[in-house]
C-alpha cells in the first residue's frame, strides 16, 4: 500500500480524540479529498492485514485477534487523517458512521475475529474508543447488537437498505402482494445510515439511488405519503391512513435527479480513466502530471455534483472515497502495467508516488 502524509498529523495516546483542524498551506477540496483517501487505503491496509510495514500508518499488522484493537486502530490511526480541514462536528459524524459501518460487519461476520467481538463487548474498550463522536445511548445500542437474541436486530443489521424487519422477524410489507417486494416505504429506512458502504466496487453506481434516498437532501416525502421504488428514484404516492394507493398508482420520477447529478458520477470517473490512458506510463514525469491531472478532473467536476443531493458529510464521505479510491488504484494499474514493459521493477516508487500524490491534493509531506 502507498499512502500520503499529513503536515502536523496528531495521534492522541488516549485512543480516538476530536482533532482540531490543522495548519495547512491550503484548506480546499483538493486537502479534503486527500484525507478522505488517506482514510479508504488505511482502512484498506488494516482489512487485508498484509503486514506492510511501507505504509505509514502502520496499520497492516494489526490482524484479527482483537477485534478491540482493530477498532481502536480503525478510530485512532485511520481516523485522525480528518484532522485536517474537518471541524470538530464533521469528524464525529465521518466517525460514527464508520464505526457503524465496521459493527454491521462484526455482527454479520463474527467469526472474522478471534474474539467473536467479545473484547468489544467486555470492559471499557467501546467506551473508551468512541466516546468522543458517540452518546452512551449509541454505545448502548452497539452493544445490544453485538450480542443479541433480539433477532430482528441483526436483521435489520445486515439486509437491504430499504428493507426492515419487526420485532416478531417478520419483514415489514409495504400491502400484502408479491409486487410489494419491489416497494418500500420511507419508514422502512431507519437502518440505512448502518450500511452506507455496504455496496462496493460494480454494486457502487446500482445502489447510488438508496444513498440519496438514506441522506434525504433531495427526498420531496412527508412521512408516508410515497411509496419508493427499491434501487430507484421513483416514487408513486400513498395514503398512509387508506394504506392505499392516491390516484392511479402511476409512477412519477423524481425530476431533481432525473438524469443529473447520477449521470456525471458515473460517466466523470470513466472520461477520467480514458485519459489516463492516453498518458505514456513509462516516462515517469508524464505519468505523474497526467495523475494530478486526473485527480483534479474529477475532484473540480464532481464537486458539486455531489453535494448537489447529498447534505450529509458522512454520506459525501462514502461517495468521495469509492471515486478517489477507483482512480487511485487504475493509477497503480497503469504504472504497473509500464513497469512491466519498461523491465523496471520499482517505476512507481512508492516515495516518489507519495510525494507526488501528497502534491496533487494540496498536502505537504511530514
Amino acid at each position: 500500500m502507498y499512502f500520503f502524509y499529513l503536515n502536523n498529523l496528531v495521534i492522541v495516546a488516549s485512543l480516538f480524540a476530536i482533532i482540531s483542524v490543522q495548519s495547512v498551506e491550503r484548506c480546499d477540496n483538493y486537502a479534503r479529498a486527500g484525507a478522505t483517501l488517506n482514510f479508504v487505503k488505511c482502512q484498506e491496509a488494516l482489512f487485508y492485514n498484509s503486514c506492510n510495514d511501507k505504509e505509514f500508518l502502520d496499520v497492516s499488522c494489526v490482524g484479527f485477534s482483537s477485534s478491540c484493537e482493530y477498532l481502536q486502530t480503525l478510530t485512532t490511526k485511520c481516523g485522525s487523517v480528518y484532522g485536517l480541514c474537518y471541524t470538530m462536528e464533521e469528524q464525529r459524524q465521518i466517525m460514527k458512521m464508520w464505526v457503524r459501518q465496521f459493527i454491521r460487519e462484526l455482527v454479520r461476520y463474527p467469526g472474522e475475529f478471534v474474539d467473536n467481538g467479545m473484547e468489544i463487548m467486555n470492559g471499557d474498550c467501546l467506551n473508551n474508543t468512541v466516546n468522543t463522536f458517540m452518546d452512551q445511548f449509541e454505545v448502548e445500542q452497539i452493544k445490544s447488537m453485538i450480542i443479541t437474541e433480539e433477532n430482528h436486530k441483526l436483521l435489520n443489521l445486515t439486509c437491504p437498505m430499504y428493507v426492515v424487519y419487526d420485532k416478531d422477524g417478520s419483514e415489514r410489507q409495504v400491502y400484502d402482494h408479491p409486487y410489494s417486494k419491489s416497494l418500500s416505504l420511507p419508514s422502512f429506512w431507519g437502518w440505512c445510515q448502518w450500511k452506507l458502504n455496504k455496496y462496493k466496487d460494480k454494486e457502487f453506481y446500482k445502489h447510488m439511488s438508496n444513498l440519496y434516498r438514506c441522506d434525504g437532501k433531495c427526498n420531496n416525502n412527508t412521512g408516508d405519503n410515497q411509496v419508493w421504488k427499491i434501487n430507484s428514484l421513483t416514487y408513486m404516492e400513498w395514503d398512509p391512513v387508506k394504506k392505499d394507493f392516491i390516484g392511479n398508482g402511476g409512477d412519477h420520477f423524481s425530476d431533481y435527479i432525473h438524469e443529473e447529478p447520477l449521470k456525471s458520477i458515473f460517466h466523470i470517473p470513466l472520461d477520467v480513466q480514458f485519459g489516463l490512458n492516453d498518458a505514456d506510463f513509462t516516462n515517469y514525469d508524464q505519468g505523474r502530471m497526467t495523475m494530478c491531472r486526473g485527480f483534479k478532473i474529477l475532484i473540480d467536476n464532481l464537486t458539486e455534483p455531489v453535494e448537489r443531493c447529498l447534505g450529509e458529510i458522512q454520506v459525501r464521505e462514502v461517495v468521495w472515497g469509492h471515486l478517489l479510491q477507483r482512480i487511485d488504484r487504475y493509477i497503480h494499474r497503469l504504472f504497473g502495467v509500464a513497469e512491466r514493459v519498461t523491465g523496471k521493477t520499482q517505476m512507481l516508487g512508492d516515495f516518489t508516488y507519495r510525494v507526488e500524490i501528497v502534491k496533487c491534493l494540496g498536502l505537504e509531506e511530514q
